[in-house]
């Protein structure tokens, strides 16, 4: 097809296209204006984009007025996040990987070798404070053993990982083992995130926070990761002079260049409450167990929480804990077998294929706007997790479902689906988001 088009001047434009691409594009048009019919018709609103806080920097003023504000201040910032848009409207008319991916990072990302298959891609990144980009999906190393840690992290970095989100020792040390190896990416596409332990009962301030110290040294030590890591975030206490005195150590490594940004890990609404009333930077992100059917209960309350004072969420426990759901309260759930079902050309078209529950659990997390962290495989539980080897020449376990988490952005999750997994009656939890907080929070789970 050939358009000719003249001024008034008498210039002719000549713009020459395709028949197929206008035809394509016609279609294209047409899907999303029918898309949008039908998403205002059935009530779904459209996706809300989540934006970085303005400033991180909190004067001790305004965080104590922040954390002394009644829960009934919801709506106090016009720039709040309306969580119950999100869970209705995420994935929305045009999808939320398309959402995710306008914020991806376009850095050109050599490929790296390694003996797994390479399915390398930028995921979608958060940009935090002082422009952290932070990748949204993380691999959790947790309960992994140093050799496992370490052949994960391979895995996971063949697949596109960026993010790694580890514990000190064992798990650390395999990270460590990783980042020395010749598969390893630059140190400057990585997202390393690692935690302060907890300090045992009945530790003073003083102690807390030269425990603290003590091992921001220890870890940069052993990771050997050019000074610093990316996100290092404090657990809670039920002593909240010891969360604020380990709070000031991390805030100054902060301001010391061996960190680029801070959060919190399991910390219910008091815990919050305590760190932002003396803080003079607030923590980016609040860590905490989160998965299907959470978004009622306590652990909507406490993500309204955290979202009315710009905290992000960062999940873990997409498949349940301290181990997998694999019952009808997650993976054995027959609707979300039928979101996932491949035989159906509804689904076909919409998610490129079949789709485990597993996959569909962790989707929904995801396009509700949260980052997640997520295991190498289904087979953990307390306190331990596995990626074991494979046989020559076959794909292992652990390489086939880490390449499968790493293909979470290329498919979707339609907004009907995400309407209907938000409000499934027999996936309603009350479970705890802060499960392993200490005594200071409800319902608290001692950690081993």
């Amino acid at each position: 097809m050939r358009l000719l088009l003249r001024s008034t001047d008498d210039v002719a434009v000549s713009v020459s296209t395709s028949a197929n691409a206008l035809s394509k594009r016609i279609a294209m048009a047409t899907i999303v204006l029918l898309s949008v019919t039908v998403s205002s018709c059935s009530g779904f609103s459209a996706p809300v984009q989540v934006s970085s806080a303005s400033s991180q920097q909190l004067s001790m003023k305004s965080a104590s007025e922040a954390a002394a504000s009644d829960d009934n201040d919801t709506n106090n910032d016009n720039n709040a996040i309306d969580r119950r848009t999100i869970l209705i409207g995420a994935g929305g008319v045009l999808s939320s990987s398309f959402l995710f991916h306008a914020n991806t990072d376009d850095n050109n990302v050599r490929a790296i070798a390694a003996e797994a298959p390479t399915t390398r891609k930028d995921f979608p990144t958060w940009t935090l404070e002082n422009n952290v980009k932070m990748p949204i999906l993380a691999l959790n190393t947790a309960g992994l053993s140093a050799d496992d840690a370490a052949r994960a992290c391979t895995i996971a970095a063949a697949n596109g990982f960026r993010h790694f989100d580890f514990h000190p020792g064992k798990e650390r040390d395999g990270v460590a083992r990783f980042l020395k190896s010749s598969q390893v990416p630059p140190r400057s596409e990585l997202f390393l995130t690692t935690k302060i332990r907890k300090p045992p009962y009945g530790s003073t301030p003083e102690e807390a926070a030269a425990a603290a110290a003590s091992q921001i040294e220890e870890d940069l030590a052993v990771l050997g990761s050019g000074g610093y890591t990316d996100m290092l975030m404090i657990r809670d206490s039920p002593d909240c002079q010891v969360m604020r005195a380990q709070w000031k150590v991390v805030e100054q490594a902060l301001r010391d260049g061996k960190t680029r940004s801070l959060g919190v890990i399991n910390f219910c609404e008091d815990s919050l409450r305590c760190v932002l009333k003396t803080a003079t930077i607030k923590p980016a992100l609040n860590y905490y167990y989160y998965h299907v059917g959470m978004n009622t209960g306590r652990g909507f309350k406490l993500r309204d929480f955290c979202d009315r004072f710009k905290i992000r969420t960062f999940a873990y426990g997409a498949l349940g804990e301290p181990g997998p759901y694999t019952d009808e309260r997650l993976l054995d759930n027959k609707i979300l077998k039928s979101i996932g079902d491949g035989s159906k050309v509804y689904n076909q078209r919409n998610h490129g294929g079949e789709r485990s529950t597993e996959e569909i659990a962790l989707k929904w997390v995801i396009d509700t706007g949260a980052a997640v962290s997520v295991r190498p495989t289904s087979d953990f539980g307390l306190g331990k997790s596995f990626c074991a080897a494979g046989k020559p020449g076959e794909e292992s376990a652990c390489e086939r479902e880490i390449r499968k988490r790493a293909q979470i952005f290329d498919w979707n999750l339609m907004g009907d689906e995400v309407f209907k997994i938000s409000n499934i009656a027999s996936l309603k939890s009350e479970d705890n988001p802060t499960i392993f907080s200490s005594s200071g929070c409800p319902g608290e789970r001692p950690i081993p």
